[in-house]
């Protein structure tokens, strides 16, 4: 119980920039896309896609390069890794900002056999 505790308490927790007041909670950044774990797995779930035009405020954009990676994943891009942080901390510029625009396509569609 104290290890769930423990990380639970670190999901929930909002860090800042170092270095600050808060030791225990400094190290947020350069780049990020929320302050805290629970800020996107809102009551510990998955994020959601925002309404069309929406601010992203708790759904991350995975990026790569095409390839196999030495696990057997992707390749991440060298200058930013393999997600779009759209946040960072004072005099650091965000890696950029992600706009979802979406297009109803009509038809029947088979269900998905797995939803990652």
């Amino acid at each position: 119980m104290g290890d769930f505790t423990l990380g639970n308490r670190l999901f929930n927790t909002n860090w800042v920039t170092a270095p600050s007041s808060t030791k225990k909670f400094d190290g947020l950044g350069p780049t990020f896309n929320r302050v805290s774990c629970s800020s996107c797995h809102t009551f510990d779930g998955r994020g959601h896609p925002p309404e069309a035009g929406g601010k992203m405020e708790s759904m991350l954009v995975r990026i790569s390069r095409p390839g196999v990676g030495p696990h057997g994943g992707v390749v991440s891009h060298p200058n930013y890794g393999d997600q779009i942080n759209d946040k960072a901390i004072l005099g650091v510029p965000a890696e950029g900002r992600i706009e979802v625009q979406y297009s109803e396509v009509k038809g029947r569609y088979p269900m998905a056999a797995h939803i990652l």
